[in-house]
């Protein structure tokens, strides 16, 4: 859906994230090889000193939670409203 309406940003690519986004984590194996897995949540906030998110995720320990994720443990952005 993101990558057919070019909203899919690669960390790295240096698309900053904005409340809204989504945030998207690809499992890799132990061989750097994508798993076919992964888990996706929603920017809430971004600290630009820290590189991270403030996401809001489901699923994440039973329950809806709140947490900081680094930007280089994430794979890819999300542009859900352009």
């Amino acid at each position: 859906w993101f990558t057919a309406r070019n909203r899919y940003h690669l960390v790295g690519d240096g698309y900053t994230p904005i409340p809204g986004d989504a945030f998207l984590l690809l499992y890799q194996d132990g061989e750097g090889v994508d798993t076919g897995h992964g888990h996706i949540g929603l920017v809430r906030s971004w600290d630009e000193e820290t590189q991270s998110v403030g996401p809001t995720e489901g699923n994440a320990s039973n329950g809806v939670r709140t947490r900081t994720r680094a930007r280089s443990t994430l794979t890819a952005f999300g542009v859900i409203f352009p």
